[in-house]
């Protein structure tokens, strides 16, 4: 058997491999949590209408500054395109007059 970053192990039982596995994960895994988000991307989020946190284990935890971004910039282009889509409507009509 073999698992990675410790090399070839001998058969074991499941709780053996769990505790191995777990310890292994947990010294690579290291959290950053973030306690808040800048206010100019809080201003920015509201204004777009985003919501910036997100539920995990029912707790309310703060998405990361890139992800909101991301997430202001397709919400711009999505209204960006309903916008160029009325105007077009709109010059049609006047046309028909």
């Amino acid at each position: 058997m073999y698992i990675k970053n410790i090399g070839k192990v001998p058969l074991m039982t499941i709780k053996d491999k769990r505790s191995i596995f777990n310890k292994v994960t947990k010294e690579n895994s290291k959290k950053v949590v973030r306690k808040s988000v800048s206010q100019k991307i809080k201003n920015m989020a509201k204004k777009h209408g985003i919501t910036i946190t997100f539920k995990r284990n029912n707790k309310r935890l703060y998405k990361s500054e890139a992800q909101i971004k991301k997430q202001i910039e397709l919400k711009k282009k999505r209204v960006k395109k309903k916008r160029v889509k009325k105007k077009r409507k709109r010059k049609m009509k006047k046309r028909r007059k």
